[in-house]
């Protein structure tokens, strides 16, 4: 992760930790500024279950979070490496805000939209989505804590 960081942080972008980030996010937001999430990533910070690749998981729903609180879309952004080294980025169409639910309800279905949307991308481009951590849960674990049922 501090690698990552690093090479982020070379290239000018200002990386938050996650703790402590919803306030700084709105905040930049407010700004017109631009905040990028890895959201296929659950780092045990707020995360909510959604279905991928067929069975539950967990991922951020830090994003849709910032986006009911502040207004701001969510675009599915990707990152591909083409044949020749270079790199092309797709960014796709917003994420609606669905028009009832209470915010929970909201954010779980915006993030299992997220997730719809990654999970379509690694299917077609699958050698493009590394993976180095557990994803998914043990057989008797639970989807929250990993903790055998």
């Amino acid at each position: 992760n501090e690698y990552f960081n690093r090479q982020r942080r070379s290239r000018g972008y200002d990386v938050m930790p996650s703790e402590g980030a919803f306030l700084k996010c709105i905040a930049a937001l407010k700004r017109n500024d631009v905040a990028c999430f890895v959201g296929d990533r659950d780092i045990g910070l707020g995360s909510i279950e959604v279905e991928f690749f067929g069975r539950p998981t967990l991922f951020p729903q830090g994003p849709a979070r910032i986006a009911l609180a502040s207004g701001a879309p969510i675009f599915p952004t990707f990152i591909l490496r083409r044949s020749n080294d270079a790199f092309v980025m797709r960014i796709d169409p917003a994420i609606p805000v669905p028009e009832s639910g209470s915010r929970r309800e909201k954010a779980r279905a915006m993030t299992q939209r997220f997730a719809n949307e990654v999970e379509r991308y690694v299917r077609m481009f699958p050698a493009q989505w590394g993976v180095f951590h557990k994803y998914w849960p043990a057989p008797g674990e639970s989807v929250e804590t990993g903790a055998v049922m």
